[in-house]
């Protein structure tokens, strides 16, 4: 993500004219299986959310790849899921990495969510329109 805005940075400095900067991260687009509250907060979850219970989205999670640039911080559960992973995150790198620019979001793929009594969600998958 430092050299994200690094690179923002030497773009401007050295263009040889006005350059539009932009981001476009991928992300999945989580969204409810049906309009109850439930189904909805899941989704809500799935997408911004870093959860404990599931290590299947942080590569795709909008949260932790666009907060950081957009907002000038990243997700805290992911900072607490990840703290003995992650370098030392300082004020300075925070003001590198969100360097302001454009933003363009690119969904790849895309996920049905519903609450689930077990879990706090889990994934609706369909394959030639037959739910599995």
């Amino acid at each position: 993500m430092k050299a994200h805005g690094r690179a923002v940075q030497m773009l401007r400095a050295y263009g040889k004219q006005k350059l539009t900067i932009g981001y476009a991260p991928t992300s999945s687009v989580c969204y409810p299986e049906t309009d109850r509250p439930e189904d909805i907060e899941a989704a809500r979850k799935a997408y911004f959310s870093l959860q404990e219970e599931d290590d299947s989205n942080w590569t795709w999670n909008v949260s932790w790849w666009s907060d950081p640039v957009l907002l000038g911080h990243y997700p805290e559960d992911g900072l607490v899921r990840y703290e003995k992973y992650l370098p030392k995150i300082t004020e300075e790198d925070m003001r590198l990495i969100s360097e302001p620019i454009l933003v363009y979001v690119d969904y790849r793929n895309q996920q049905r969510i519903m609450k689930d009594s077990a879990f706090w969600y889990k994934h609706v998958i369909e394959t030639n329109g037959a739910e599995l």
